[in-house]
């Protein structure tokens, strides 16, 4: 049996029927047209509307710590000689041990009973480093027979041109050293306005505890702490870079903005950067899917 679209006993004419079948044809293309149109349309809807995580910024104050690496030094070393050539006849004292200002520290055999030149005396408090001459043996006054140093110790850093500005206008910072792993404390002494020739760094010298001694020639890690500095202080892994140093926020409205940086003072993991304001809320995840522009659901990160 043929199925008819039209029904019987109507009378239609040819022109009538062509426009019928034209008309449900054209309809039953245009349907999945339709649809089709409206999937894209959501589609696009949904892909534009992004899960990210912010982090929201305000202004604090971190100190900024400049970490170097030095030698511990005597703060004064005096070579000390006999005042005449002759034979080496006692030594009272050893490397390492502490003495007095006066102290007896070695004599020569007398030429006579008047003679007063055969005695070396402690000019200071302070610490034999080296004995260099042996009882029994002759010894020239043009040779140091002793080393002393002072009690008071130092460690000498150098510093580049652009930490020199920082301490220069930071004013005095707080000094940390560490030895054998043990914060020490330590006084900040001086820096040199002028570079070493060589490494053309500039020379800063920290003071140590005179209370505490160390051995000449150990290895310290020295930090200065510089001011406190205010601003919007950044973790470096946040920041972006395609020629110049961006981040991306969401604005009031859920949207993508795109903030062009400018870098100061490192802090450890953290920058100081200029072109965030307070409460900016930066983009920490999902950053590399996002257009400028683009709509976005912000989930805050916690900061640590």
């Amino acid at each position: 049996m043929k199925f008819s679209l039209f029904a019987k006993g109507l009378s239609i004419n040819s022109n009538t029927k062509k426009k019928i079948i034209l008309l449900t044809v054209c309809s039953m293309l245009f349907i999945p047209i339709l649809a089709g149109c409206t999937q894209e349309k959501v589609k696009d809807v949904v892909d534009k509307v992004r899960q990210v995580s912010v982090f929201t910024v305000n202004e604090e104050a971190y100190r900024e710590t400049l970490v170097y690496t030095g030698f511990i030094k005597a703060n004064q070393i005096l070579p000390l000689k006999f005042q005449r050539d002759g034979k080496v006849e006692n030594i009272y004292v050893e490397a390492g041990k502490n003495v007095k200002a006066g102290d007896l520290l070695m004599k020569l055999e007398k030429v006579n009973e008047s003679d007063v030149t055969h005695n070396i005396y402690a000019p200071m408090d302070g610490i034999i480093s080296q004995v260099l001459v042996d009882e029994g043996v002759l010894t020239s006054k043009e040779y140091p027979a002793v080393i002393m140093q002072s009690i008071e110790e130092k460690i000498t850093i150098g510093v580049t041109s652009n930490d020199y500005q920082k301490i220069v206008n930071y004013g005095e910072p707080s000094v940390v050293v560490t030895i054998d792993e043990v914060d020490q404390t330590a006084k900040f002494k001086s820096i040199s306005m002028v570079p070493d020739a060589s490494t053309m760094t500039y020379a800063v010298e920290v003071d140590l505890d005179p209370i505490k001694q160390f051995l000449v020639g150990e290895l310290a890690q020295v930090k200065l702490e510089l001011t406190r500095i205010n601003g919007i202080w950044l973790p470096i892994s946040y920041i972006q870079n395609d020629g110049e140093d961006y981040v991306f926020i969401v604005n009031a409205d859920n949207r993508v903005e795109r903030r062009n940086l400018k870098l100061n003072e490192l802090n450890n993991a953290f920058v100081r950067v200029i072109g965030l304001n307070d409460g900016d809320r930066v983009i920490t995840v999902g950053n590399s899917f996002v257009n400028e522009g683009q709509l976005v659901n912000a989930r805050e990160d916690v900061h640590e």
